[in-house]
């Protein structure tokens, strides 16, 4: 297998037709992230990880929008 995320779902789904019949999405947009003429939108890169039932994960996809931990601080209001 390949390091590039998008050429490894790929093949993991039999081609880029087949990625992009899966994911929802253009062959065409599948062939810009495979050249990297285009980078992948978040969206897509959830629609690729839903696809490829999380063999490629969005975060391996974008990592600068998913691989961001958020741990929300939770604030206790004062009780009446």
């Amino acid at each position: 297998m390949t390091d590039n995320p998008i050429q490894r779902a790929a093949a993991l789904m039999g081609g880029a037709r087949q990625l992009a019949r899966a994911a929802g999405v253009s062959h065409q947009a599948v062939g810009h992230w495979l050249t990297g003429a285009r980078q992948i939108s978040p969206a897509s890169a959830l629609l690729v990880a839903a696809a490829t039932a999380g063999r490629v994960a969005a975060k391996e996809l974008r990592p600068d929008i998913f691989a961001v931990t958020i741990t929300p601080k939770l604030s206790r209001g004062k009780k009446k």
